[in-house]
């Protein structure tokens, strides 16, 4: 694994680096960022995914953490107008389960997202091992949608997101 303080330098030496108004990747956020407005945040996610393949390449044996991707989302959600969004955020359901990720609208018309995110080594990353960790990832956010702390949002979409390496290996979206 990359220790944190790699991360973040390439992290924000990335970010540092785009002129939001004049890039394409500025464009492609903004896409995501309304995509997420419109309800899907599949492209988001792999906006996220792809810049950090770009700060740390396709190496093979590379491997991030959950809290690396759960930070990067984080960082780019913020950037999104009519959201909150909060990292381990505490559901209050039976199981005192915490969201990797919460991004809660502050408008009731708009959607909320709730993620899930797991990770794999690129050895351990096999087909069969992405789909038991995607289903884990599922089986988990339906437990914290019941959470007493997300009652007062009415559009909750749940995201399931498995990383292998840096690369998103499969994702979800549900509600």
């Amino acid at each position: 694994p990359c220790s944190a303080q790699q991360f973040f330098d390439v992290f924000f030496r990335y970010i540092r680096n785009l002129p939001f108004l004049e890039t394409t990747t500025s464009a492609q956020y903004a896409r995501g960022l309304s995509a997420l407005n419109a309800g899907t945040a599949r492209i988001l996610v792999e906006q996220v995914a792809s810049a950090l393949q770009a700060g740390f390449g396709k190496n093979a044996s590379l491997h991030l953490r959950e809290r690396d991707f759960q930070t990067a989302l984080f960082m780019v959600a913020n950037l999104a107008r009519g959201y909150e969004p909060r990292t381990e955020f505490e559901v209050r359901d039976a199981e005192n389960h915490r969201a990797d990720l919460w991004i809660p609208a502050t408008d009731d018309k708009k959607p909320s997202f709730l993620f899930e995110i797991k990770c794999l080594t690129k050895t351990a990353g096999t087909p069969k091992a992405v789909r038991n960790a995607l289903e884990q990832a599922q089986k988990q956010l339906a437990c914290e949608a019941k959470g007493a702390a997300l009652k007062p949002y009415p559009n909750i979409k749940r995201v399931a997101s498995v990383f292998v390496g840096t690369t998103l290996g499969a994702f979800s979206q549900e509600g």
